[in-house]
C-alpha cells in the first residue's frame, strides 16, 4: 500500500490488485466466522440482531472494495 499527500487536505492511497483481492476474500471468511460466533454466544438474546448488523457492515466494506477492484483496467471477474 502506498500513500501520497495531495493539496487541499487530500490523500491518495494506492493498493495492489492482488492485495485488494486477498483482502476481499479474507473479509468474507472473517464475516462468516464472526457472525457464527455472535449467534452462538447469543449475547442476551441479541445474537441474531448483532450478527445481521455485522454482516451488513462487512457487506458494505466488501462492496466498496469490490468497486475499487473493478477500476483496475485488466481485472477479470
Amino acid at each position: 500500500m502506498s500513500r501520497e499527500n495531495l493539496e487541499n487536505e487530500m490523500v491518495k492511497v494506492g493498493v495492489s490488485q492482488e492485495d485488494l483481492e486477498s483482502s476481499i476474500l479474507a473479509l468474507g471468511r472473517l464475516k462468516a466466522v464472526l457472525s457464527e460466533s455472535l449467534v452462538k454466544t447469543n449475547l442476551g438474546g441479541l445474537g441474531l440482531q448483532h450478527a445481521a448488523k455485522l454482516e451488513r457492515e462487512f457487506d458494505r466494506a466488501i462492496d466498496a472494495m469490490t468497486l475499487l477492484l473493478l477500476q483496475f483496467p485488466d481485472y477479470q471477474d
